[in-house]
């Protein structure tokens, strides 16, 4: 419960909503590896000024870079494509000081060699999974910590690497501020979110979307939900930088399942006109992922009786909702 009582101080202390992040540019793009950016940044006398650019990877992806003026210090959040991220810090003049992997999926960490290669001394941070290949540049700077979270997963506390490894309860320098590393498995078994109580942001990776969540490859639906509800512990007005843009899918299957909720339907109208425009619906926030979002709802009567298990456990819902999201995909 330590690094919980940390992190709940840490989101009380740090900026007040009026030195969060808010969107200040928009770029359009002028070719495939200098993709349209778009940048936010804190109010001009924030204490913890941090910029975030976020831009599109792949084919759904998104990617995102953090800068401290303060600085200097420059993390790539993931790394769907190693050109986009060089593109865009050799036009902002970055030296990249440290990557941030939240899971293993090559769409997230596919370009660390290419960053690597061009800046080896970058600091390479993820979860156990992330494990380099043989052959990774050993220069790059290595962190471990068994500084576990109490409350994840038990199966998560045996993990035993001596290389690339974060997990829930690490607090990394970065800038003037720090990084928080959450334990978010069910995806993935040792998906980490990455937050920044600073300006009221987390890099929620493929643990949650904008209107929905990630596949459960690897995770199963209780620590799914766990994972889920230690990242509503955040405040409402975290920033949420999901990693893919699926609001659209997601808000068609969300009205399904929530066809009453009002706001829902609000938002979901709003998304389509801004997907027609080819605008981002990323990031979200808490709030209204909460307000919204099905898996994020399990406990509501709404989606319970919609679902014709009033009274199932919260992480038996949320399996329901899951296999009927992968049946809606498919």
């Amino acid at each position: 419960m330590l690094f919980l009582q940390r992190l709940a101080a840490a989101a009380t202390n740090f900026s007040p909503t009026q030195h969060r992040l808010a969107l200040r540019t928009s770029s359009s793009s002028t070719s495939i590896f200098e993709p349209k950016i778009s940048t936010f940044e804190p109010a001009p006398d924030s204490p913890n000024p941090l910029i975030i650019h976020q831009f599109p990877c792949l084919n759904d992806n998104y990617g995102f870079i953090v800068h401290s003026p303060a600085t200097q210090e420059t993390a790539a959040i993931d790394s769907p494509c190693a050109a986009s991220y060089l593109s865009i810090l050799s036009k902002k003049n970055y030296t990249l000081t440290h990557i941030f992997n939240t899971h293993h999926h090559d769409d997230h960490m596919g370009g660390n060699d290419g960053l690597l290669k061009s800046f080896p001394s970058a600091k390479l941070l993820g979860p156990v999974e992330c494990k380099p290949k043989k052959g990774l540049l050993a220069s790059a700077s290595r962190i471990f910590s068994k500084d576990y979270d109490a409350t994840s997963p038990s199966e998560l506390k045996s993990s035993t690497l001596d290389d690339v490894t974060i997990a829930g309860g690490h607090v990394e320098p970065f800038g003037n501020t720090s990084v928080y590393v959450l334990d978010t498995p069910g995806h993935t078994l040792h998906h980490v979110s990455l937050y920044f109580p600073g300006v009221g942001a987390c890099f929620v990776g493929d643990t949650i979307f904008s209107l929905g969540c990630g596949r459960m490859f690897e995770g199963n639906p209780k620590m799914f939900l766990e994972s889920i509800e230690r990242v509503k512990m955040l405040p409402d007005d975290t920033l949420l930088f999901c990693a893919h843009e699926y609001t659209q899918n997601n808000g068609e299957f969300a009205t399904w399942a929530e066809p009453d909720n009002e706001l829902l339907l609000q938002r979901y109208e709003e998304v389509k006109e801004l997907r027609q425009a080819s605008q981002p619906t990323v990031p979200t926030t808490l709030k209204l992922e909460k307000d919204t979002n099905p898996f994020l709802r399990t406990g509501e009567r709404s989606i319970q009786e919609g679902l014709g298990n009033k009274w199932q456990e919260n992480h038996k819902i949320f399996a329901l909702l899951r296999e009927k999201k992968d049946g809606w995909d498919s």
